[in-house]
């Protein structure tokens, strides 16, 4: 097992696509914007632990904004 850049992309796409698929609303307006390559401890402790820890960067959709003249920006 390889954790590199395009395994990362690959879970960013996942997690986004878990996302936008929640039951809870707030969160189907979020995305992953990026995850963090972790620095690994070697294959044998991903498979002995059963996990990897690293970090993801979560934006929120479009936010609505009231412009000068009172219309909404998306």
């Amino acid at each position: 097992m390889m954790i590199d850049n395009e395994f990362c992309e690959i879970l960013e796409y996942r997690i986004s696509e878990s996302l936008s698929n929640s039951e809870n609303i707030e969160m189907t307006r979020c995305w992953c914007d990026g995850v963090y390559v972790p620095e690994m401890q070697g294959v044998s402790s991903i498979t002995r632990l059963n996990n990897i820890k690293t970090e993801a960067w979560i934006d929120e959709g479009k936010v609505k904004e009231k412009k000068e003249d009172n219309s909404n920006m998306y």
